[in-house]
């Protein structure tokens, strides 16, 4: 197998990804950690896997202890607390987590950015001078599920907090992707990053056309070999493909 994920290899080095789900299982992990590090991912951005699950706040407390421990054991992964402000531990997770531990960034899933819940994470995200990576999705079928973001929800959130850095989550995850990009263009604090399935022409692109090159990161949704791939492929300069994939992730989880 190594051989085969040579071919997908980038000429780039020092690869930070900021979308890598993690704690399936002790060997799910491993096995992931390994293929990022074969691919030149030097650094993930992690947070658990089972977010749709996670409800229960001692579940979460739990399996957020489980991405400390990741954290604590390997280099490479930098820890992103996991809330669901639907319950009521979120800004006593953000606090231990990050204020006290250490974690570099706030993971949030089915929750609409524009929802006041979400008012207390990004002060203590800004307090903090981490960024908010948000699950987010321009669906056209089926439409939008229960409680999930869209682009539009994301650009409310901005614009009430201009201070707050936004990773708006899976650019190619699936539905109209330039929506997307029309939609955040005018609001400075949200990022993109470029993961999903979904590899269009033309999809990173556009993302520069309508962004710029400093708003746009590489994060895999753990399909390492389909971000690279859009990377590689992507017509643009060896410059902007370092940006995203090196400065850019670099800049907005605020690591040397």
């Amino acid at each position: 197998m190594e051989h085969i994920l040579e071919y997908f290899k980038l000429r780039i080095t020092g690869i930070i990804d900021v979308h890598v789900h993690l704690g399936l299982s002790p060997g799910f992990d491993r096995k992931v950690l390994k293929t990022a590090k074969w691919l030149g991912v030097e650094k993930v951005c992690a947070f658990p896997y089972r977010v749709l699950q996670l409800k229960d706040p001692k579940e979460i407390w739990e399996a957020n202890e489980y991405i400390y421990s990741l954290q604590e054991k390997y280099e490479e992964v930098i820890g992103f607390v996991f809330v669901n402000p639907f319950t009521v531990d979120s800004e006593k997770l953000i606090n231990e987590f990050v204020g006290k531990r250490g974690m570099k960034g706030i993971k949030v899933y089915r929750i609409r950015a524009r929802s006041s819940l979400l008012n207390p994470v990004a002060e203590l995200a800004i307090q903090y001078d981490v960024p908010v990576l948000i699950h987010t999705a321009h669906r056209l079928y089926p439409r939008d599920r229960p409680n999930e973001s869209t682009p539009i929800d994301i650009k409310v959130l901005a614009r009430k907090f201009p201070k707050l850095r936004i990773i708006m989550a899976h650019l190619g995850g699936g539905g109209d992707w330039e929506f997307a990009l029309e939609s955040i263009k005018d609001v400075s604090n949200v990022y993109v990053d470029i993961g999903g399935t979904v590899v269009d022409n033309g999809l990173i692109e556009m993302a520069i056309e309508y962004l710029g090159e400093d708003r746009v990161v590489f994060g895999s949704d753990n399909g390492f070999t389909i971000a690279l791939g859009k990377v590689e492929a992507a017509e643009i300069d060896e410059e902007a493909k370092w940006r995203i994939c090196v400065d850019n992730p670099k800049k907005v989880v605020g690591i040397d």
